[in-house]
């Protein structure tokens, strides 16, 4: 089983990329080994983590990794995410946890693009980080096998 965990925070500018791309996958038909699952109003994400074997954790990336907009995979074993604030505890708190599980936990890649913005109770994706969305979610597609649904046609009055 694949899951593929979206986290962040939209209230806080770029911050909130996961909960924009948890939408846009979760409109996608998937195959029956891949997951798509909301972690950015959990407490506790540590348990998204389980049953699987893989997952690919999709959020906002710091800006000290790149440029912003910039999509990056990274390995999630050395990940530091960003520094921990008021605001949140920081995913790289969340991957450790899940490693210092009995099983070890799953493998683990972080994916997203590198923020322009995190300005806090900020909402909305800057242009950059909102392009990334489109283009990250055509290549999890083609990883993963994610189909989109049909287009509706618009009648004409």
């Amino acid at each position: 089983m694949i899951h593929l965990i979206c986290l962040g925070n939209p209230l806080h500018a770029d911050d909130g990329f996961g909960a924009a791309m948890v939408h846009r996958l979760a409109a996608m038909t998937w195959p029956e080994t891949v997951r798509v699952l909301d972690g950015t109003a959990r407490i506790s994400p540590v348990t998204l983590f389980e049953n699987c074997h893989h997952a690919v954790v999709i959020e906002s990336l710091p800006r000290r990794l790149g440029t912003p907009g910039e999509i990056l995979r990274l390995d999630g074993a050395g990940y530091r995410g960003h520094p921990p604030d008021q605001f949140n505890g920081g995913t790289a708190a969340v991957l450790a946890a899940v490693r210092r599980q009995p099983s070890g936990g799953p493998s683990i890649e972080v994916m997203g693009p590198v923020v322009a913005s995190r300005l806090p109770f900020a909402p909305g994706l800057t242009p950059l980080v909102m392009a990334a969305a489109h283009s990250l979610t055509v290549r999890l597609a083609q990883e993963f096998g994610g189909v989109r649904p049909p287009m509706r046609k618009r009648l004409r009055a």
